[in-house]
């Protein structure tokens, strides 16, 4: 309870803008979670990821993606500010396509804005999460994935 309340309401607040910060403020940040991770859990014999995985917290890589997809879950259904929708381009619809178009870049710092990781996040979705019809589900689902993808 004191992590999800002190530490990852921290990281989860304006998750897409430290997505795309420099590595070092990343690194510290990744510090803190792992340590938050082995205070919880005092199993010195499992490794930090089995110890997050333990206790179902993702690593904050995978928070990042875990938030992103929500916000773009958010944003195809109508659930998130106009601005933010405007940033996605669907799929040509004919195909019944649940994916986004991904926006060419000219720039690698393009990379890191919320239309290019958003749609990459989204695209790479298995279709089971994409088409959950409920956001605690969509929620739900995602996170199970993200829990198993931790190595």
């Amino acid at each position: 309870m004191f992590f999800n309340a002190h530490c990852l309401s921290h990281i989860n607040y304006a998750s897409t803008v430290w997505c795309g910060a420099g590595e070092l403020h990343l690194k510290k940040l990744n510090s803190l979670h792992r340590r938050a991770a082995k205070i919880i859990v005092s199993n010195n014999f499992l490794s930090t990821t089995q110890k997050l995985r333990s206790v179902n917290i993702l690593s904050l890589e995978y928070q990042f993606e875990f938030n992103t997809a929500v916000l773009v879950y958010k944003a195809k259904h109508g659930l998130a500010p106009p601005y933010i929708q405007k940033l996605l381009t669907p799929a040509v619809s004919r195909y019944q396509s649940e994916k986004y178009l991904i926006p060419r870049t000219r720039i690698d710092m393009f990379k890191s804005s919320f239309a290019f990781s958003g749609t990459n996040t989204w695209n790479s979705l298995p279709v089971k999460i994409r088409s959950c019809k409920t956001l605690p589900s969509f929620k739900s689902c995602l996170k199970k994935y993200l829990l198993k993808k931790m190595t």
